[in-house]
């Protein structure tokens, strides 16, 4: 699994880093001393243009423009422009869906009371506390729960949290009420 490497790289002396990669499953650690790298001078290890022939330099010139031309293409296919097209961005900043349903008569029903109404007494009772929890631990959460009574609809009533959160619209947005998601009249009686 201790499987790393360095790949051949010129290093400058301003900046005298050695990149290894990892190619095994788990972290490497490298101790002071060990040998990552075999260092070589350049003016004497890489080969020199006088050492090739005149077809050998034009095989490595053509090599060279076609690496290049390799890059070119790469980049720009990397710098090409990409468009989204997914529903959520059409839905943020396209133009709103003529076809939607129209807006459920009266609004939202947030006034509508349960049919099951809790009394404010019996709200511990009601609440499904975890028995593994100590007593202490359920003497604590009980007491959240009573200091918090207001966020539960209790004896009719909605419950309330102050907290205000902020949803951010398309700009000239109306408020509507539509459902959750679009459905055929057939099914829409089934929901």
């Amino acid at each position: 699994n201790d499987v790393y490497s360095s790949a051949d790289q010129l290093i400058s002396q301003e900046a005298p880093y050695l990149f290894v990669s990892n190619f095994g499953d788990t972290p490497v650690k490298i101790q002071q001393g060990d040998i990552l790298a075999k260092a070589h001078t350049p003016n004497t290890w890489l080969d020199h243009t006088e050492s090739f022939t005149d077809s050998d330099r034009c095989q490595i010139q053509a090599y060279n423009a076609l690496v290049t031309s390799l890059v070119e293409q790469k980049s720009r296919k990397i710098k090409s422009e990409t468009t989204l097209t997914s529903k959520a961005h059409q839905n943020a900043e396209g133009p709103d869906d003529i076809l939607a349903s129209p807006p459920v008569e009266g609004g939202p029903k947030t006034a509508l009371e349960s049919e099951e109404t809790v009394p404010s007494l019996s709200l511990l009772q009601e609440v499904d506390i975890c028995p593994d929890l100590t007593i202490e631990q359920k003497n604590q959460l009980a007491e959240v729960i009573v200091k918090n009574k207001e966020a539960f609809g209790l004896d009719g009533r909605l419950g309330n949290y102050d907290g205000l959160v902020h949803i951010p619209l398309k700009p000239g947005t109306k408020p509507i009420s539509l459902p959750p998601f679009g459905a055929s009249p057939a099914n829409r009686k089934v929901i």
